[in-house]
């Protein structure tokens, strides 16, 4: 059984002031959506959302992800299937602009 919480992963790297997030493509679904695991057969599960800097490492696929892409916020946003997915993601990228001054 798995734990009772969902995690979520967005990776992301910086390159030369421009931000890019890491999305990927789930095999049995055909959805777009970023790192996640966690809980089953509970009806409400709380959601933690860590965004990882990964700017010097190698990104490889699991069995369960199909293809990957790095994406600008917008393309990203456009391109995720859950809100979930979406709100963490505006949350990371506001965090990223404020720490480092970005407009």
């Amino acid at each position: 059984m798995r734990a009772p919480f969902q995690t979520l992963i967005i990776p992301y790297k910086i390159e030369m002031s421009d931000v890019f997030y890491g999305v990927f493509l789930r095999k049995k679904q055909n959805i777009w959506q970023f790192v996640a695991g966690g809980g089953e057969d509970v009806f409400v599960v709380p959601e933690y959302t860590f965004g990882i800097n990964v700017s010097n490492l190698d990104i490889k696929l699991s069995n369960e992800h199909k293809e990957f892409v790095w994406l600008r916020y917008k393309e990203a946003l456009e391109k995720l299937e859950f809100d979930s997915n979406k709100i963490a993601l505006w949350e990371l990228n506001e965090r990223l602009k404020r720490s480092y001054n970005w407009n």
